[in-house]
């Protein structure tokens, strides 16, 4: 039985895990039909070492470019990687990062992952070389696409919607949720007094966690706004509030109101670079979840807040409908007063009745599913 070789822009594998870079290596990991597939990932740097298990498995070729192109990852996939993939071809190439390179061979099949219309509906929120380098190539890679599969079902509506790509080629392939290791009690006392230097507390259902890179789409002037009207109407019974992620390419002004919040509060910390595990421990740990998006292609991190049992706090979007059902509150991305509402109450009630973990169906949630999907996919087209 021939083997299906797979080209993979792995570009995302070369820094640490991102959203896009765990759709990679998860749906790689969970492949079946693992005798007959082999992933040959291309990337112009190396591997990071997040991902050192899935670039040792004989499923994976790391393919790294060389040349005066290779510091310029985005220059390097657009004019180098068509090279490599004419000189030495696969069978069907994936585009993990919703976009192709020009000039693939022209018999070449072509599936694309998309992750969200930024760019039609909000672009002022993008980096000004992103923007520009995504209306370059997007349609071009939708144009080019046999197949396009997003990661929610409100991205492919609006995909087909606003490119026009045939309903017949395009599905939504929903990301999954993989439960974390076991952890020894050693390991895990650990990443807890770890958190707690890094916090000033001790982890114990006693603060509001939210999980994303800082930037405008995210939407934290407002939690941030509802956040200190809450301490307003709590005082001492309020809760600290945990925000894990980078600071991205937020306004100077926001910045300025978040370190004044932080110092004038001593209860808002903001913290980046941490491991899955600290990330994990933080899940396990908090009172509550809090995603403010004002756009989102899909909401990894609700997923994963709703697994482990947080009550959830998130803005009206469909994507989120999707996830949580009816397992979250909802609130307009404006409204402050809504937001300061429920975690008030989110906090009275706890404080008088204890946390109650959410009812999730985790299971229904499926790498496995995913992985499929895509292997349904590439078998159909190199037939």
């Amino acid at each position: 039985m021939k083997r299906i070789v797979v080209g993979v822009d792995a570009r995302p594998l070369t820094s640490p895990t991102s959203g896009v870079a765990r759709v990679i290596a998860q749906t790689i990991r969970h492949f079946p039909d693992r005798d007959r597939f082999r992933f040959r990932l291309y990337a112009s740097a190396p591997a990071h070492p997040d991902f050192a298990e899935l670039t040792a498995s004989p499923l994976v070729e790391w393919v790294q470019g060389g040349g005066p192109l290779a510091s310029r990852a985005g220059l390097w996939f657009n004019a180098a990687l068509p090279l490599e993939l004419h000189r030495r071809p696969v069978d069907v190439f994936w585009g993990s990062q919703q976009v192709t390179p020009p000039f693939l061979p022209r018999a070449l099949p072509v599936v694309l992952t998309f992750y969200d219309l930024v760019l039609e509906f909000f672009p002022e929120t993008m980096r000004r070389l992103a923007r520009l380098q995504q209306r370059a190539v997007i349609r071009m890679s939708i144009k080019r696409a046999d197949r396009i599969y997003s990661i929610s079902e409100q991205t492919n509506r609006d995909m087909q919607r606003i490119y026009g790509f045939p309903a017949g080629r395009a599905a939504a392939a929903l990301l999954g949720y993989e439960p974390p290791p076991n952890l020894s009690p050693l390991v895990r006392r650990e990443i807890r007094r770890e958190l707690a230097r890094r916090l000033g507390f001790a982890l114990d259902r006693n603060f509001i966690l939210a999980v994303s890179t800082i930037e405008p789409r995210k939407n934290y002037e407002v939690l941030l706004k509802g956040w200190q009207s809450y301490r307003q109407r709590l005082k001492k019974k309020a809760l600290p509030l945990v925000i894990v992620g980078r600071r991205g390419w937020e306004r100077p002004e926001f910045y300025a109101e978040l370190d004044g919040a932080i110092a004038r509060t001593g209860q808002l910390h903001v913290l980046q670079g941490l491991s899955d595990r600290l990330v994990e421990e933080l899940y396990r740990s908090a009172a509550m979840f809090c995603i403010p998006s004002r756009y989102e292609g899909f909401g990894l991190s609700l997923l994963e807040a709703l697994c482990f049992g947080l009550p959830a706090l998130a803005s009206d979007l469909p994507c989120f409908h999707e996830i949580a059902g009816k397992k979250a509150r909802y609130h307009s991305p404006d409204d402050v007063q809504s937001w300061t509402a429920s975690l008030t109450e989110e906090t009275l009630a706890q404080r008088k009745h204890g946390f109650k973990p959410v009812k999730f169906r985790a299971e229904r949630w499926s790498w496995e599913r995913t992985a499929a999907i895509y292997r349904d996919a590439f078998t159909e087209l190199t037939s």
